[in-house]
């Protein structure tokens, strides 16, 4: 059981979102805290850093990348080196959204900005059809 938390944002006038393992969500108007965890989608259960962007979308860094987190209908994309990270270690506590709205992330050895405008409308793109055969 983990007894420490590495980041902690307000999302709403109700919600804190708490870095303690998987994400903590707690309501501070019902006092009750919800998971979300590897279980429910979460590529790891080692949050180090939260940050809530312009649209209200979550923006998280685990030990195996970055990943964002829709909380309207909890989709979570998922980001590593294979998607042009220079890195998946990233130093705790250390993300912050810049006056234009992209998110800074600090790395051991870097600082990685972000601008989740333009991934998102990356992954909006439709995949490539691949016809395998015919009936």
């Amino acid at each position: 059981m983990l007894t420490h938390a590495s980041d902690i944002i307000q999302y709403d006038d109700s919600l804190y979102i708490i870095a303690s393992g998987c994400l903590n969500i707690l309501n501070i108007r019902t006092n009750t805290i919800r998971y979300f965890s590897t279980e429910k989608g979460l590529p790891s259960n080692t949050v180090s850093n939260i940050i809530k962007d312009r649209r209200g979308h979550l923006w998280v860094t685990l030990e195996s990348g970055v990943c964002s987190i829709n909380m309207e209908n909890s989709i979570v994309s998922t980001y590593n080196e294979n998607d042009g990270l220079p890195t998946i270690a990233f130093n705790t506590g250390a993300t912050c959204i810049l006056n234009d709205g992209r998110i800074a992330m600090g790395t051991p050895h870097d600082l990685i900005v972000l601008d989740q405008e333009q991934v998102e409308r990356l992954n909006l793109a439709p995949p490539d059809v691949i016809i395998t055969g015919s009936s």
